[in-house]
């Protein structure tokens, strides 16, 4: 991620601006080297939704500094692991 991407990240997430989770997918993917799901894209595109698989991509967020991908798993680790593949196809969880 470059500095222009981690400051406007850095940025969404300090103003609070509301994202819904497809909007912060279709943000995420919009970023430069993330176009295949980046470092999520363990989750996002192979649909691993176990828990050590965000744990996996949560760590590698972190070290990167890639503060929208932490954010993305933060979300998804709310849920139950059948419910996750769901938000991530954008589909309704109820």
């Amino acid at each position: 991620m470059n500095e222009k991407h981690k400051d406007q990240a850095k940025e969404l997430l300090l103003t609070h601006t509301p994202l819904t989770f497809a909007e912060a997918m279709s943000e995420y993917y919009s970023m430069p080297n993330n176009g295949a799901g980046g470092r999520l894209h363990l989750v996002l595109d192979d649909l691993n939704v176990r828990n050590s698989d965000l744990e996996f991509c949560e760590k590698l967020c972190l070290k990167e500094g890639d503060w929208l991908g932490l954010k993305i798993i933060e979300f998804l680790q709310m849920f139950p692991e059948q419910d996750r593949k769901r938000l991530i196809r954008g589909e309704p969880i109820y």
